[in-house]
């Protein structure tokens, strides 16, 4: 009978060891599931994902910067516009200021030059030569000086070769350059001192040869224009009937020689011209 009892007891005990081992069982089996663990997606999987490269140096500059870097490229576009503006105003003001000046500028040339035959008791004693300067320009001359020379050859030969044109004086006469003035399309004139009639006899029997020279040194009235030089040279080669008469109608003919016809750097001797005094 006791046996039975533990028997039973143990029975009980074992029923409700496993009853208790179900309800644990049962209790596990209810547990809420833990979430599974997702894991992180690759940073390479899709672009928004990737690290994103530095932007251009553009974007990074300021945009005040670039807008004054535009406003300093348009500022030195447009002043290389007004230098080429400017430098074509000056051009043209250049060219015409050269016009004006080619056209009103003081010109001065030999004109006609005179040979007056002196009567002493009834005979040609003497004659002067009266040159004659020109002013071809609207505006006068200023600071003009002028000589003219004069010399005989005997003999067919004329000028030599190497003659350099000098300033020659008469004796008794002092070296001083005659300075005059030329108006504007105005005329001057300078008188030699009287040269013998000897000469004439030998113009008309050809047994001579006599030349005059000389030249005229100026400025015009424009500024910064350089100082201007006339040469000319003349021979005195024949006359219209006989120099020696009393004959008024008798009328020199002049020639002009083949050198010292010149105006201002087309002389060669201009340089040395204008450092002379």
């Amino acid at each position: 009978m006791d046996e039975l009892d533990s028997n039973a007891t143990q029975n009980q005990d074992n029923t409700t060891e496993h009853g208790n081992e179900r309800q644990d069982s049962n209790a596990l089996l209810n547990l809420p599931a833990p979430e599974a663990e997702i894991p992180a997606p690759s940073k390479h999987c899709h672009p928004y994902h990737a690290s994103k490269p530095s932007p251009p140096w553009w974007k990074r500059v300021p945009w005040q910067l670039i807008v004054e870097v535009m406003v300093f490229a348009v500022g030195v576009k447009v002043a290389y516009i007004y230098s080429g503006q400017l430098t074509a105003m000056l051009d043209s003001n250049k060219t015409n200021r050269e016009a004006l000046i080619s056209v009103q500028r003081a010109f001065v040339f030999v004109g006609n030059s005179e040979i007056a035959r002196v009567v002493v008791g009834k005979k040609i004693n003497h004659f002067t030569i009266k040159t004659v300067w020109e002013n071809s320009g609207t505006t006068p001359t200023k600071l003009t000086t002028t000589h003219v020379s004069f010399q005989s050859w005997t003999g067919p030969g004329g000028i030599p070769d190497d003659f350099t044109f000098p300033d020659s004086w008469s004796e008794g006469v002092p070296h001083i350059n005659t300075e005059v003035f030329i108006g504007p399309k105005g005329i001057t004139s300078v008188i030699t001192p009287p040269i013998s009639a000897t000469i004439l006899e030998g113009i008309k029997n050809h047994s001579a040869r006599f030349y005059i020279w000389g030249w005229a040194k100026y400025r015009d009235i424009f500024n910064d224009t350089p100082e201007h030089i006339t040469e000319f040279c003349t021979e005195l080669s024949r006359f219209t009937g006989d120099p020696m008469s009393l004959d008024p109608n008798v009328q020199p003919i002049l020639d002009n020689c083949e050198r010292h016809n010149c105006y201002d750097d087309q002389c060669n001797d201009y340089k040395e011209m204008i450092l002379n005094p």
